[in-house]
C-alpha cells in the first residue's frame, strides 16, 4: 500500500512539474484523407531526435479529431525535436523541427494503412478483392494482362463494373455520382475524358464506394445509396505524368493526343488537347448521376440540332475534325481554403450524308416518305466554372459554384424531299450562366443542416432558313427563348442510429420567355408567338430511412404550391402537389437483397408545349400546341432481386418496372408528301411500359475471364394520334439481349473478347397493321502478344439488320521502345472498305430506314511518348 501511495505522490509531483515547465503549445485536427473524418484516439507525441526513446509530451485526439500538446520550455532552442502521429489502421506521420521552428498543420489528414487485417476482409486468397465497411478495392496488378492502356480499359475488367457505350460508368447497375483521384473530385461529370486518357501504368488501386457523400461533413449524417470510384495513384505519384500521341495517315487522316495529370501536395491537374478527324470526340459528358424529380422543366432548343457522331463501334459514321482541350484543376490555397477550375473549348467541322425512307401506318393507310440530305455542320461549345471551398470551422463549410457555358451549333444542307429540292440552313446559340451557394453547418455527429441558394440564367437565339428550288416563298423561322430560376431551400439531415431523416423547406421563382416568328411569302399572315410563362412556388421535402435488422424503409415525398401563369393565352393555375416514393427492402443475405418500390410524380409542361402558333423546327415539319397547364402525372412500380458475391465475382441483377404517364402531351399528326404538321395537345387516358430485365456477371480468376449476360423485354402500349381527340392505340414488343465473353489463353498471349446483341422491336397498330424490326451484332477482338515490345490487335464486327449484312475489320499493331520510351502503333480501319451503313427502327406510327455514309479505309501510324 505504501509502495503504490509513493508511486501516485511521484506522478502527482511530475504532472505539476510538467505544468509549470511548458513553454508552447500546438493543437490542430486529424482527418481521414480520403473520407475527411475524424480521427479519434491517436497518439500525439514528441520526442528528442538524439534520443527518440524519452517521451518529451504526449496527447491523444478526441472524438472530433481535435489534439492539443505542449512542448517543455527548458529544452535547449537548438534541440532538434520529431512530431509523431500514430493511429490505428493510419499510417504514421512525421514531422521535425526546433522550438521555435516546428510548425503543425491546422488540419493534419491521415492515410489510410493498406495492410490493416483486423478491420478489412480478405476476399480473394490472391488478394485481388478486399473489402473494407463501404469500399471495395481492386488491386490493379491482379486485373492487367497487358492489353490495357487507359483506366476505361481495366474498368471493363472488374466485376460489379460495367460502362456504357458513351463512356458512362456504373458500379453495381447505379450511375456513379464522383470519379475521384486520390479521393479528390477533379472532373465531376466531366469524367470521360480522364477515364479515356490516363494510363494505367500510375494507377495501384480502384476503389469502389458505396453509400457516398458528396459532402463528407454529411457522411453518416444523411442517406446516401451513391457510388463512387477512386483511383489510388502509386507510392511516387507526386509528379507530373504526361502522354503525347502524333498519328498521320492516308487519305489525309489525323490523329493527335496531348495529355497530362499532374499530383502534388497542393495541386491536381489534368489537362488534354485532342485533334483528329477519325471521328473521335471528347466533349462527352456523362448521364445524369441521378433521376432528379423537379417541380418545372428547363427550357431547350425548339429546334432542334442535328444529331451526329458515330453510331457504329469504331467511330466510323463521323467524318469530322475536331478540336477539344480541356484543363480541371484543383488548388489548396491553404489547409482551410481549396478552389476548382474547369474549361473546355470544343469546335468540329462534320460532314455527314444520309438518306431515309419513313412508312407511316395511318387509319389503315401506309404512307411512304423519302428524302436524303448533305450536311456541313459546324459545332462550337465553350464551358467554364470555378469553385471555392471554405471550411470555416471543423464543424462548417462554404461552397461557391459559378458557371458560364456557350454552345454554338451552324448547319447548312442539301435536302432532297420526296423530289423536292432545298437549301436549309440553321443556327443555334446558347448561353448559360449558373451560380449555386451551399452553406453546410455539423450541427453534432448525428444532426446537419445545409443552405443552398441557386441563381440560373439561359438565353438560346435560333434560326431556320429554307430555300425551296424554283420557288418564291422562302422559309424563315426565328426563335428566342430565356429562362431565369431563383431558388432558396434550406435543408436538415439527422441520424438516430437505425433511422435518418431529412426534411427542407424552399421557395423559387422562374420566369420563361420565347419570341418567335415565321415568315412565309405564301402567307399573308406571319406566324409569330410571344409566350410568358411564370412559375412560383413553396415546397416541403421529406424522407425518411428506417432499418430493421434485415429490412428496411426508405419513404420520400414533397409537399408543395405551384402557381402557374401563361400570359398570351391568359392561362393561370394553381394548385397543391403531393409527389411520395416508397422503397422497402429485405436483405435475404450478406449477398442478396429483394426490393419493392413504387412513386407518383406530378410535373409541369415544358414550354415547348405551351406556345399556340406554328414553328418550323426542320426542312419539312411544323409544330404547334394547344396550351394547357394540366400537370403530368407518372407513376412508378417495381420489384428487384439483387445478388452480389464478391468473393466468387459473381452477381445477379433483376427485376420488373411499370410505368405509367398521363395528361402527357401528344401529337395529333398531320402527314402529307412535302410537309408534316404536328399539333401536340393534353391527351385523355395514358401511356403504358412494363419491362423486365436479367443481368448476369461472372469474373474467373484462373482464366482472367468475364461472362455477363444482359436481356431485357419492354412492352409498351402508347396513343397516336391523326385527327383531333381520334386516338389509335399502338403496342410495341422490344427485346434485347447481349452477351459477352472475354478470355486469356496460353499463357497469358492470345486474349479473346467477344460480344453478341440481338434486338428485336415488333410494332403493332390498332387496325392490325404489323411489323418487325430486328437486329444482330457480333463483335469479336483478338488480342495477342508477341512481346511485351511487341502487341497485336485484330477486330471483326459483324451486323445483320434484317435486310443486309455488313462486315467490318480493322487492326492495331504497338510496338514499344524501351531505350526510346516511345510506343509506336499502325492503325488499319474499315479494311473491307464499306461505304454506307443502314438502321432500321420504328416506333408507334412508323417505321424508318436511315443509311449513313462511313468514313473509307485508311492507315495510320502513330507515335507515342510519355514524359
Amino acid at each position: 500500500m505504501l509502495a503504490y501511495l509513493k508511486i501516485i505522490i511521484t506522478g502527482a509531483v511530475i504532472s505539476c512539474s510538467f505544468s509549470f515547465s511548458y513553454s508552447q503549445t500546438l493543437s490542430g485536427t486529424l482527418l481521414n484523407g480520403l473520407t475527411k473524418e475524424p480521427v479519434e484516439g491517436a497518439s500525439v507525441i514528441i520526442t528528442n531526435e538524439d534520443n527518440p526513446g524519452i517521451i518529451l509530451a504526449y496527447s491523444y485526439s478526441n472524438n472530433l479529431g481535435f489534439f492539443e500538446i505542449k512542448i517543455p520550455s527548458d529544452l535547449k532552442s537548438d534541440v532538434q525535436l520529431i512530431f509523431t502521429i500514430t493511429a490505428l489502421a493510419y499510417e504514421k506521420y512525421e514531422d521535425q523541427g526546433t522550438i521555435n521552428s516546428i510548425q503543425i498543420p491546422e488540419i493534419v489528414f491521415l492515410k489510410e494503412a493498406e495492410n490493416v487485417l483486423p478491420e478489412i476482409k480478405i476476399v480473394d486468397e490472391n488478394k485481388a478483392i478486399r473489402i473494407k465497411n463501404d469500399t471495395t478495392f481492386f488491386k490493379v496488378s491482379k486485373f492487367t494482362d497487358g492489353t490495357e492502356k487507359t483506366v476505361e480499359d481495366l474498368l471493363r475488367k472488374l466485376p460489379g463494373i460495367d460502362i456504357d457505350d458513351d463512356g458512362t460508368i456504373k458500379y453495381k447497375k447505379k450511375r456513379i455520382s464522383a470519379f475521384l483521384i486520390e479521393g479528390d473530385d477533379l472532373f465531376k461529370n466531366d469524367y470521360i475524358k480522364a477515364s479515356r486518357n490516363i494510363n494505367i501504368g500510375i494507377i495501384e488501386e480502384i476503389q469502389a464506394l458505396e453509400n457516398f457523400s458528396e459532402n463528407p461533413l454529411l457522411k453518416n449524417i444523411e442517406n446516401s445509396d451513391k457510388v463512387a470510384i477512386n483511383l489510388k495513384l502509386t507510392d511516387d505519384a507526386n509528379a507530373i505524368y504526361s502522354n503525347l500521341e502524333l498519328g498521320l495517315g492516308t487519305t489525309k487522316r489525323y490523329q493527335n493526343n496531348l495529355d497530362f495529370l499532374e499530383i502534388a501536395k497542393k495541386t491536381k491537374a489534368f489537362g488534354l488537347v485532342n485533334a483528329n478527324n477519325t471521328g473521335i470526340r471528347n466533349d462527352q459528358k456523362a448521364l445524369s448521376f441521378e433521376k432528379v424529380k423537379t417541380l418545372t422543366s428547363k427550357p431547350n432548343y425548339i429546334i432542334s440540332p442535328l444529331k451526329y457522331g458515330s453510331l457504329l463501334k469504331g467511330n466510323r459514321t463521323n467524318r469530322n475534325k475536331a478540336l477539344y482541350s480541356s484543363v480541371n484543376t484543383i488548388l489548396n490555397i491553404s489547409q482551410t481554403i481549396s478552389t476548382k477550375f474547369n474549361f473546355s473549348y470544343f469546335t468540329d467541322l462534320v460532314k455527314q450524308n444520309t438518306t431515309s425512307e419513313n412508312n407511316f401506318f395511318i387509319a389503315g393507310e401506309d404512307i411512304k416518305l423519302q428524302s436524303s440530305q448533305q450536311a456541313f455542320q459546324k459545332p462550337k461549345s465553350f464551358i467554364g466554372d470555378f469553385e471555392i471551398l471554405a471550411n470555416l470551422n471543423l464543424n462548417s463549410k462554404i461552397e461557391v459554384l459559378s458557371q458560364f457555358g456557350n454552345d454554338q451549333q451552324e448547319v447548312v444542307s442539301n435536302v432532297l424531299n420526296n423530289g423536292l429540292a432545298q437549301e436549309l440552313a440553321i443556327e443555334n446559340k446558347q448561353i448559360n450562366a449558373n451560380t449555386n451557394i451551399n452553406y453546410t453547418q455539423k450541427l453534432s455527429e448525428n444532426k446537419a443542416f445545409t443552405l443552398n441558394l441557386k441563381v440560373h440564367n439561359s438565353e438560346i437565339n435560333q434560326l431556320l432558313k429554307s430555300e425551296i428550288e424554283n420557288q418564291s416563298n422562302d422559309l424563315l423561322q426565328v426563335v428566342a427563348t430565356s429562362y431565369d430560376l431563383k431558388e432558396f431551400e434550406a435543408k436538415f439531415y439527422q441520424n438516430f442510429g437505425k433511422a435518418k431523416l431529412t426534411y427542407s423547406l424552399g421557395a423559387f421563382y422562374e420566369n420563361n420567355e420565347m419570341q418567335s416568328q415565321l415568315e412565309d411569302n405564301s402567307l399573308s399572315n406571319n406566324y409569330i408567338n410571344d409566350t410568358k410563362l411564370n412559375r412560383s412556388g413553396l415546397y416541403f421535402k421529406g424522407s425518411y430511412f428506417k432499418k430493421l435488422n434485415d429490412f428496411s424503409i426508405n419513404f420520400k415525398s414533397t409537399l408543395s404550391y405551384l402557381n402557374q401563369s401563361l400570359s398570351q393565352e391568359q392561362l393561370e393555375k394553381d394548385g397543391i402537389l403531393f409527389n411520395p416514393s416508397l422503397n422497402l427492402k429485405y436483405d435475404l443475405s450478406n449477398s442478396s437483397a429483394l426490393s419493392l418500390f413504387s412513386s407518383f410524380n406530378t410535373k409541369s409542361q415544358p414550354l415547348s408545349n405551351l406556345f399556340t402558333r406554328p414553328i418550323l423546327v426542320s426542312f419539312r415539319t411544323l409544330i404547334s400546341n394547344t396550351p394547357d397547364l394540366t400537370l403530368s402525372k407518372t407513376f412508378n412500380y417495381g420489384a428487384n432481386y439483387r445478388y452480389t458475391d464478391t468473393y466468387n465475382s459473381f452477381s445477379i441483377n433483376t427485376g420488373v418496372t411499370i410505368d405509367e404517364i398521363r395528361n402527357n402531351f401528344i401529337a395529333s399528326q398531320n402527314i402529307l408528301l412535302n410537309q408534316s404538321r404536328l399539333d401536340y395537345f393534353v391527351a385523355d387516358n395514358s401511356d403504358r411500359n412494363n419491362q423486365v430485365y436479367l443481368n448476369l456477371s461472372k469474373y474467373i480468376f484462373p482464366l482472367r475471364s468475364k461472362f455477363s449476360v444482359n436481356t431485357q423485354y419492354k412492352n409498351s402500349q402508347l396513343r397516336s394520334s391523326f385527327a383531333p381527340e381520334e386516338f389509335q392505340y399502338n403496342t410495341v414488343d422490344q427485346f434485347k439481349i447481349d452477351f459477352e465473353i472475354s478470355n486469356g489463353f496460353f499463357k497469358k498471349t492470345l486474349f479473346i473478347d467477344n460480344s453478341i446483341t440481338y434486338r428485336t422491336s415488333t410494332l403493332k397498330t390498332a387496325p392490325d397493321i404489323r411489323n418487325t424490326v430486328s437486329n444482330f451484332e457480333n463483335d469479336l477482338e483478338i488480342k495477342y502478344l508477341f512481346s511485351e515490345k511487341l502487341k497485336s490487335r485484330l477486330n471483326y464486327n459483324y451486323i445483320n439488320n434484317g435486310s443486309n449484312n455488313f462486315n467490318f475489320l480493322d487492326f492495331q499493331i504497338d510496338y514499344k521502345s524501351q531505350k526510346l520510351k516511345v510506343d509506336f502503333s499502325l492503325i488499319g480501319n474499315n479494311l473491307l472498305n464499306i461505304s454506307s451503313y443502314q438502321i432500321n427502327s420504328n416506333d408507334e406510327v412508323s417505321q424508318t430506314s436511315m443509311s449513313y455514309q462511313l468514313i473509307e479505309r485508311y492507315f495510320l501510324l502513330q507515335t507515342s511518348f510519355k514524359f
